[in-house]
């Protein structure tokens, strides 16, 4: 307190303090104003520079996976559209047909593919394919019912552990994700 009062007096005694205090008064009155104003700016500055850097980010990640499902989309039609798989196809050899879709399957690594005869409802690959049909009639999904309407499409589907242990009992391990340990987690 006695500081003020030093400075105070220190004012009304000389001129030149006067015209100094009158000179400093507006910029020490101005600049805690400016310095809100500045950190407030810059913090919404920051928050539309982030917003914009990670919508950027997911529009680039949305463009490259639907890009991905197309390829996973053609690569198919590619396989049923073919010659040889119509004609294994219509004259109902198994053994051609199966190994096409193992060869697509590594190919393009997919996790697991399984053909349905929209006629037929499903043609036996496999010993245990009838256990994998009878999931397939049973299975809710946008995808199956557009293949079963001899439709092509693409998506996201979501199984469960034990959905994926009886379309196929590997698959469980697979689709497992481990949680990494990461600096700041």
């Amino acid at each position: 307190m006695q500081f003020f009062t030093n400075i105070a007096q220190a004012i009304r005694s000389k001129v030149r303090y006067k015209i100094l205090f009158l000179a400093l008064f507006p910029i020490l009155l101005v600049m805690p104003i400016a310095l809100a104003l500045a950190i407030n700016w810059g913090k919404e500055f920051t928050y539309q520079q982030l917003f914009l850097k990670v919508r950027t980010d997911l529009n680039v990640s949305h463009d490259a996976f639907s890009r991905i499902q197309q390829d996973y989309l053609t690569n198919l039609e590619r396989l049923a559209e073919s010659y040889v798989f119509r004609v294994a196809l219509e004259s109902g050899n198994q053994a051609s047909i199966s190994e096409q879709v193992q060869h697509l399957k590594g190919q393009q690594k997919f996790s697991f593919l399984h053909v349905i005869n929209v006629k037929k409802l499903s043609l036996d690959l496999a010993q245990e394919s009838q256990k994998r049909d009878e999931f397939f009639i049973k299975k809710d999904s946008s995808s199956l019912l557009s293949a079963y309407q001899g439709q092509a499409s693409v998506g996201v589907e979501i199984y469960s552990t034990d959905e994926l242990f009886e379309i196929d009992p590997k698959l469980q391990n697979q689709m497992k994700l481990p949680l990494l340990e990461t600096p700041r987690a």
